[in-house]
């Protein structure tokens, strides 16, 4: 068994300062749940002490909440869908942020950059002259979780990594599979097929684990498996592969992943880190083809470098300029730390997003210091839940100003 260390975040109840005029309402994504919040529990939170947003309200500014929705549902409050509103509950069918009285949320987190799609559904549901802003904000991890009771350790190879997500490994038998196990004592090696559990829906984690794959296991690099591809929906990313897999589950919602890992002998799928971890799940630590260095999913290593490209979204093909240019867009390439060269090697970017305009007057500042949080420097200082052991890192780019916030929200 993998053994983690385990963050202890104690979560209070913040006082709104008096400046704070209102709470400031979000939600989305679950990969950087405890690096915003500190707290991995699928409720309506109040960010704790030393989390971010923890740290944002410490440090003067307004205080908020944030709704575990994922990233889909997220997207979709930030678009205006008619079936999630901002103002349903939390958790509720349909999910909302828990807020009352607003007509769009102040933030929203996602895994996954937004699309044409995106892009098209605000501007119908908001109106043709507005805009969504989006702004990187944190790498995170991506753990390779497993469940076989005897088995203190799985240390992967990229190579059998590539290998397992592709059908060639598909049994724990599988010779190729023995030296990245370690065995209790007395016991005896782990049998059956691997079931690979993976996300049935579309998502940030699945985009961001098979932007991995595809780079890593491809002709570019290892030549091990040249048919993954990129993309948000695993089961069109790997089609050419299920048929290979043992057995294979798909699984909606990262939580409902992790728990069927934590319920089936045998099993063996992708899971946001520290949903792993914090569940008590087993997880592999995996080779960096760069240095030969095997490291535990929560070791991120320390804040990642990033060229920034704006005003793109992603399309179907690649990535689609947005008309009129507004500098307020901004992308990290996924290319660019798909293969990273130390440090945990399965990584992703969340991005915290908004809306341009109609923001409100009382709002304003606080969206717009909100969205700027992540690249604060006393904010980062006072933050515990970012850094090394927790899954996830602070990015760096001299492009991320206020300067940009003020002239981006409205």
């Amino acid at each position: 068994m993998v053994r983690v260390k385990t963050i202890a975040c104690v979560v209070l109840a913040l006082t709104v300062p008096a400046v704070a005029a209102q709470v400031l309402r979000g939600g989305g994504a679950t990969a950087p749940l405890l690096a915003y919040t500190g707290d991995t529990s699928l409720v309506l939170q109040t960010p704790g002490t030393g989390s971010l947003l923890g740290a944002y309200t410490a440090a003067g500014n307004p205080a908020s909440t944030y709704c575990p929705t994922g990233t889909g549902t997220g997207k979709q409050i930030l678009e205006g869908d008619p079936s999630h509103p901002v103002n349903n509950p939390c958790l509720g069918t349909p999910s909302g942020f828990g807020s009352t009285g607003l007509t769009q949320p102040h933030f929203v987190a996602s895994d996954l950059p937004l699309t044409t799609t995106d892009y098209a559904t605000y501007q119908a549901n908001r109106g043709g002259t507005k805009s969504p802003v989006q702004f990187p904000s944190l790498v995170t991890s991506i753990a390779i979780s497993f469940n076989q009771p005897h088995v203190t350790s799985l240390r992967l190879t990229e190579v059998q990594v590539c290998r397992i997500f592709s059908g060639q490994i598909n049994q724990w038998t599988d010779p190729q599979l023995a030296s990245a196990l370690t065995i209790m004592p007395g016991m005896a090696p782990p049998t059956g097929p691997i079931t690979i559990v993976y996300r049935s829906e579309a998502n940030g984690t699945s985009y961001n684990f098979t932007n991995h794959l595809s780079a890593m296991c491809g002709a570019q690099h290892l030549n091990v498996a040249n048919q993954f591809k990129t993309d948000a929906a695993f089961a069109t990313a790997a089609a050419s592969y299920f048929p290979s897999y043992g057995r294979s589950v798909g699984v909606a919602g990262d939580a409902n992943a992790v728990n069927y890992i934590l319920g089936n002998v045998g099993a063996l799928g992708f899971t946001d880190a520290t949903d792993s971890v914090l569940a008590g799940a087993d997880v592999a630590k995996v080779v960096n083809v760069s240095n030969g260095v095997a490291y535990d999913p929560m070791d991120v290593g320390n804040p990642m470098p990033v060229n920034i490209t704006w005003d793109v979204v992603m399309g179907t093909s690649g990535w689609v300029p947005v008309v009129p240019a507004t500098g307020c867009i901004g992308v990290v390439d996924p290319t660019t730390y798909a293969t990273p060269a130390s440090g945990y090697p399965i990584l992703g970017v969340s991005y915290l997003t908004g809306s341009g305009q109609d923001n409100g007057a009382v709002a304003l500042n606080g969206v717009r210091t909100l969205l700027y949080a992540p690249w604060n420097p006393a904010i980062r200082a006072a933050t515990a839940t970012v850094g090394p052991g927790t899954g996830s890192a602070f990015l760096v780019s001299t492009a991320m100003t206020m300067t940009r916030m003020d002239t981006c929200v409205n």
